[in-house]
């Protein structure tokens, strides 16, 4: 399938941080998502005291608005200046932040309303990554191997902060309140909105929302939405098995450590190593598909990213508690970055911008539905039998749903 750029893409590009509005909007996002990570660990601890009703309604709160309200998240991308809607987004968030610690630093810590403001925020949240991803072509202007790079970047600030932020927030924990935290974390909303309103000064010709298009409902669009992905010949078989894999790859932080306790005294120890590991294999696949000949070869990656997820994890579960497993892991997140730049690249490149905010929502939403029950199902697999076969079950299952996509003929037209 022919790419939306004509752009000869062995020409060379700039650096994506070169770019002035790309280099604002990037450290928006890391800064803020870093603020994201004190949030969720300052939060989590204050109400681990309620015990597991408490840790588990945390968790609802967090999860249930991005699988509930994804599709529509999508339709406001879709119809509203996508910059704007990010600076309003950040403007919003910092407020709900805010309130959350004024509670903690006055002591106000009512169970009901701490959880009502992490839905609250969680609902304003969804808008925010897609919205961004959306709006990345005005600053690549079509060129593929630029926009990958981007989204690499961007990705990859997603995926380092991810692995930073919460050991960070725990050291910070040491010397600070969870209050101070959330102070901290409304800041750098506020930070990010204002270079986020830099970066608009700097694309006076960015996408705007398509003017002339028919006045229909919401949950009308979302179905268009929803249509056009379930019959798009490569989306299409993506859509439909990603939430599969979603299920799967949850699974596996939970089913780990059984793996390690079960077959070492001292597995609680390389736990943390072993999600280092798969977070440093997910950047570095990232990095791969922009610095080399893969991201040529998007259609090859998106065919064999789970098919090699399956070995790897198949390979994690014979190695049990053995160091050996670190580099399984790496395996396993090598192909999970470089296909998650190649997907948001295609969609970028491919969809037409009245329908990009839709499609990007509704693989942060939709595919994400069956994943807070994966833990539950492969944990008690593990119990029933042994986490090794467990962690088997998540390898073929990834393997199951890599063949399946392998399969697909019009993948292997994807450049």
């Amino acid at each position: 399938m022919a790419t939306a750029s004509e752009a000869d893409t062995s020409a060379p590009h700039p650096h994506p941080l070169r770019t002035k509005a790309f280099l604002l909007m990037w450290v928006a996002l890391t800064v803020s998502v870093l603020g994201d990570q004190f949030y969720r660990v300052a939060l989590t601890l204050t109400v681990a005291d309620r015990g597991p009703f408490g840790l588990a309604a945390l968790g609802m709160a967090l999860a249930v608005p991005i699988a509930v309200v994804g599709l529509v998240a999508g339709v406001f991308i879709d119809r509203h200046d996508r910059l704007r809607l990010l600076v309003r987004t950040d403007v919003v968030r910092a407020v709900i932040v805010a309130v959350l610690a004024f509670l903690l630093l006055t002591g106000h810590r009512s169970f009901p309303a701490l959880i009502a403001l992490a839905v609250l925020l969680s609902f304003v949240s969804v808008v925010f990554t897609p919205a961004l991803q959306a709006l990345l072509p005005s600053l690549s202007k079509g060129d593929q191997r630029r926009l990958i790079s981007m989204d690499a970047w961007i990705l990859g600030a997603v995926s380092t902060t991810g692995v930073v932020g919460p050991a960070l927030a725990g050291v910070l924990l040491q010397v600070a309140s969870a209050g101070a935290l959330m102070v901290v974390d409304a800041v750098t909303f506020s930070f990010s909105a204002v270079l986020i309103l830099l970066a608009g000064r700097e694309m006076p010709d960015r996408e705007r929302p398509p003017s002339g298009l028919p006045a229909r409902g919401k949950f009308e669009a979302v179905g268009e939405g929803l249509r056009f992905l379930m019959k798009h010949p490569v989306l299409g078989p993506c859509f439909r098995t990603f939430p599969l894999m979603d299920f799967a790859l949850n699974s596996v932080p939970f089913v780990l450590p059984l793996v390690l306790a079960a077959t070492s005294d001292a597995g609680t120890e390389k736990y943390g190593l072993m999600l280092g590991a798969l977070a440093v294999g997910r950047v570095a696949g990232m990095a791969l598909l922009n610095r080399t000949s893969l991201k040529d070869h998007r259609g090859a990656v998106l065919r064999y990213n789970f098919l090699v997820q399956g070995a790897g994890v198949l390979l994690v579960a014979a190695a049990g508690e053995s160091l050996a497993g670190l580099p399984c892991l790496v395996l396993v997140g090598l192909p999970a970055g470089a296909a998650q730049v190649a997907m948001a690249s295609y969609i970028q490149l491919e969809v037409a911008p009245q329908m990009r905010g839709r499609v990007f929502a509704a693989l942060t939403s939709v595919v994400s539905w069956l994943a807070p029950f994966g833990p539950l199902v492969f944990v008690t697999v593990a119990g029933l039998t042994t986490p090794a076969v467990a962690m088997a079950a998540i390898g073929i299952l990834l393997a199951a749903g890599g063949a399946r996509l392998y399969l697909c003929r019009p993948l292997r037209l994807v450049l």
